[in-house]
């Protein structure tokens, strides 16, 4: 368990709460910011609220997304016409995590 590099960029390593063992990008090349993530992902574990992201592309997350939205609110009809513009913008097989606040420039631009 600890912090390793590769390339520039820094990784961290650790245990989750049961014990299977979890490599995670700090997406970073400060040695310090990845030491204050491997800390935090730390004390997520020890409090048991660690959960490790799903991996999910936003063509995946439509379609269960939709059949909860139908179900369960009255908008889901504007609902369905925002995600068909995310997807025509992202395209069906970006992954969710990529999706930031800085990728959402194209909105406000």
């Amino acid at each position: 368990m600890g912090i390793y590099r590769r390339g520039r960029i820094y990784h961290i390593d650790f245990s989750d709460q049961n014990r299977r063992r979890i490599q995670e990008s700090s997406h970073s090349t400060n040695k310090r910011e990845a030491e204050k993530l491997l800390a935090l992902r730390k004390s997520e574990v020890l409090r048991g609220i660690y959960h490790q992201p799903v991996r999910m592309t936003l063509g995946e997350f439509v379609v269960p997304y939709m059949e909860h939205a139908k179900a369960n609110t009255r908008s889901w009809l504007r609902d369905e016409q925002m995600l068909k513009a995310l997807v025509g913008f992202f395209g069906a097989e970006r992954q969710l995590t990529d999706i930031t606040p800085e990728t959402e420039e194209w909105v406000s631009g």
